[in-house]
């Protein structure tokens, strides 16, 4: 029973989801719907996380006016983030 505990912190999923999510995804597909439940439960997660926070900031949730949100700028700022890939040598 600790495996979902691990795996719903790593993906920001309650352990109950994440068991739901592979008990439905067994009934349903199988052994397939095993090995995807758990990919699929976090892509769902994100979404409903991405909805939930656009609907708290739309005028729909608050009547008040909505605050302004700007995109990251793009200007460089002076360091580049860290390479993942050795420098060829």
């Amino acid at each position: 029973m600790l495996t979902p505990k691990l795996v719903g912190d790593r993906i920001h999923l309650h352990p109950v989801w994440v068991i739901f999510a592979l008990f439905a995804g067994g009934t349903l597909y199988g052994f397939v719907g095993i090995l995807l439940a758990v990919p699929a439960a976090a892509v769902i997660g994100v979404l409903i996380r991405f909805a939930l926070t656009r609907y708290r900031a739309s005028s729909l949730y608050d009547s008040r006016e909505p605050p302004i949100i700007e995109p990251p700028s793009l200007e460089p700022t002076g360091r580049e983030p860290p390479s993942r890939v050795a420098p060829f040598r």
